[in-house]
């Protein structure tokens, strides 16, 4: 078995046990170097487990293939993979969304039936323009309750 069909198989090892993580892996044969980015940062650098795995896994790695380094990294690293020789995500592993995502809507109306439950939510009513507001800072109204609309949302929509 080579150094890269180790790690190869450790990795789909990891996933199996930790089905949240996601890896990609990189071998730099110049540097003899095995590179494994393992996201999300969170388990990474909390997760006790995770992290005896990985121990467990460079010490191995280290009885069968001296002369090899193998490299264990995460989101915000400096080092980037750019070359990624296998890549494989759990079932479980969620992509961290932007949250400051833009949206365009044009001729969009959304109706909320505020007085249903009072868990938060955000909702739209007849609008018209280019563009996504925050139209709603608290909970969904309840029924009779009044409504107050962020400071950043025009004031046309505000009347509707």
């Amino acid at each position: 078995m080579t150094s890269v069909d180790f790690i190869i198989n450790q990795l789909k090892n990891l996933i199996s046990l930790y089905p949240q993580l996601s890896v990609k892996y990189e071998y730099d044969e110049v540097g003899s170097c095995h590179y494994v980015e393992v996201l999300p940062a969170e388990d990474y650098y909390s997760n006790t487990s995770y992290i005896e795995f990985e121990r467990q896994l460079e010490k191995n790695f280290c009885n069968y293939f001296t002369g090899e380094v193998v490299c264990f990294l995460t989101e915000g690293d400096l080092f980037k993979i750019s070359n990624v020789d296998f890549e494989m995500s759990g079932i479980l592993y969620r992509k961290e969304i932007d949250s400051n995502i833009t949206i365009n809507l044009e001729g969009l109306s959304l109706i909320y039936p505020g007085w249903f439950n009072s868990k938060p939510n955000f909702g739209l009513a007849n609008y018209n323009t280019l563009g996504l507001y925050k139209t709603l800072s608290q909970k969904i109204p309840t029924k009779g309750s009044s409504v107050t609309y962020s400071d950043d949302m025009p004031e046309l929509l505000k009347a509707a």
